[in-house]
């Protein structure tokens, strides 16, 4: 199974990572917006060269900008997790989040 990690935005683009199964990077950092094309475009990139088309994605609830990402996801690849605030706070303090 991939992993989408999604540094979400309020106002700008959001920033999301690919990963593998052993948690290795198999994009490089993209750049997308809440449309169901872009968020379309992610998934695909995301079950490419893979051996299975599941994916999880998990993001940081921020503000609302979480929901349409959210649902969208549901519909197309399954139940989104959350980041619990906690486990986002302490990402940030060792600077994960500067990969996103």
């Amino acid at each position: 199974m991939r992993t989408i990690g999604l540094d979400l935005a309020v106002q700008t683009a959001h920033k999301a990572v690919v990963l593998d199964e052993g948690g290795h990077f198999c994009t490089p950092i993209l750049t997308v917006h809440t449309r169901p094309s872009e968020l379309s475009q992610l998934l695909a990139q995301a079950r490419d060269g893979a051996s299975s088309a599941e994916v999880q994605i998990v993001m940081e609830p921020t503000g609302m900008a979480w929901f349409p990402v959210a649902v969208y996801h549901a519909r197309q690849a399954g139940q989104p997790r959350q980041a619990p605030p906690l486990d986002a706070a302490i990402c940030h303090r060792l600077g994960l989040s500067a990969r996103l």
